[in-house]
């Protein structure tokens, strides 16, 4: 394996009423559960190599059936306290800790269609930069990568603003850090993000290359969404 790869994949557990509650003020809360759980699986297909350590960190109800579907070569952890920033922070420190020279990125799974490629990129942006962000088009970030702490990076942030990037890159430049900026990407969580989603699914298929295939499914079955081209 290549130890100097660490992929951080966080996530909530597929509950109604408490997972993507913004999609499901339209679709209802257990299409959103719903969803999500295929979210998960597909970001955790998608991204995890055999040459590359996947660390899947969870929150919510940690006997959820989901987590028995994760491939067995990932590795799961709780989360820990605190808001978003703290956790995360938590994370990063643990990782670099214990794995001292590795790259280690931090992904969301907001973004099931995410192609491969961006985090492979993301990974090389770090063999030459201390750090890597993907920004979010809603302002905030879908990755952020990172090759040795930086205290404070994740402290005082407004969590599900549109000011999520710009804060952290400001946080960035203040550390003097050398960082990559990825391209931006869109994350699913209004309705209008599915139609765009099944249009992107569709995209993929007619040109053969991988698609999100539960993310696919789902939305077919829950008529949401067209993922196949006319």
């Amino acid at each position: 394996m290549n130890s100097t790869e660490l992929l951080m994949v966080f996530a909530r557990a597929p509950e109604p009423g408490r997972a993507k509650t913004r999609l499901a003020a339209t679709v209802g809360d257990e299409a959103a559960a719903a969803l999500h759980g295929a979210f998960v699986l597909d970001v955790l297909d998608a991204h995890t190599r055999s040459d590359r350590r996947v660390v899947l960190y969870r929150t919510g109800d940690l006997r959820h059936a989901l987590w028995s579907q994760v491939d067995p070569h990932v590795e799961q952890r709780e989360q820990g306290e605190g808001d978003l920033g703290a956790r995360m922070a938590s994370a990063f420190a643990a990782c670099l800790a214990e794995s001292p020279g590795s790259r280690v990125i931090v992904l969301g799974t907001d973004s099931p269609a995410l192609p491969p490629g961006r985090v492979d990129a993301a990974f090389a942006a770090l063999i030459d930069h201390d750090a890597v962000v993907g920004p979010a088009d809603d302002g905030g970030y879908y990755l952020l990568g990172l090759r040795r702490p930086y205290p404070g990076l994740f402290e005082g942030i407004a969590w599900g603003t549109s000011r999520v990037f710009e804060d952290t890159r400001a946080r960035l430049l203040d550390a003097n850090c050398r960082w990559a900026l990825l391209d931006p990407e869109y994350d699913v969580d209004v309705e209008a993000d599915l139609v765009r989603l099944g249009q992107e699914i569709g995209a993929l298929r007619s040109r053969g290359e991988p698609w999100p295939i539960r993310a696919a499914t789902m939305l077919e079955a829950l008529g949401l969404a067209q993922t196949r081209d006319p």
